[in-house]
């Protein structure tokens, strides 16, 4: 019995323990769900409003409305790509669950912080454009073109105010 005792004690203090949780996991799962929540509640929204108005305005290609909704559409189409990658990494990240490499923890942050920065400059060029190209406040385009810009804004403000509560490495 004592045998047996040991050995379960031994067994038990060797064990391999899962590794501890991040102090910003939660972090990283809100930007998770932030992203999420912007494409169920707003991105597919917006892009199917750009695609239907493409054809519409492309008849005429060197007017205001197609050039603003081409560059926009264009620049969707990379935001797309860049929040997919973070969602990626992330889960994967999340899903292995396995946060004692420190090197691995700080090449997740940094992938993240980049392509967030990439997010950010999108946003500005998006901004740049819109001063750039002056269409009716009225017009379709320009109504799609700043609702874009507002929905883009509160997600990557939500996320840009995730990422700077984690600690730099």
């Amino acid at each position: 019995m004592k045998k047996a005792l040991f050995i379960a004690a031994l067994l038990f203090a060797f064990r391999p323990f899962p590794a501890a949780a991040l102090d910003y996991e939660q972090r990283l799962v809100a930007i998770m769900n932030d992203i999420v929540k912007y494409y169920d509640n707003e991105a597919r929204k917006l892009e199917d409003e750009i695609i239907r108005l493409l054809p519409i305005h492309d008849r005429d290609k060197k007017s205001a409305e197609n050039e603003k909704l081409t560059f926009l559409y264009h620049t969707h189409q990379k935001i797309t790509v860049s929040l997919n990658n973070i969602l990626d990494i992330l889960f994967v990240y999340i899903k292995l669950g396995s946060y004692s490499d420190t090197e691995l923890n700080g090449y997740v942050l940094k992938r993240i912080r980049n392509n967030v920065i990439f997010l950010n400059n999108m946003l500005y060029f998006l901004s740049l454009k819109n001063q750039e190209i002056e269409i009716k406040s009225s017009s379709e385009v320009q109504k799609l073109y700043e609702d874009y810009l507002l929905r883009l804004t509160t997600v990557l403000y939500d996320i840009n105010r995730e990422l700077a509560a984690i600690p730099r490495e």
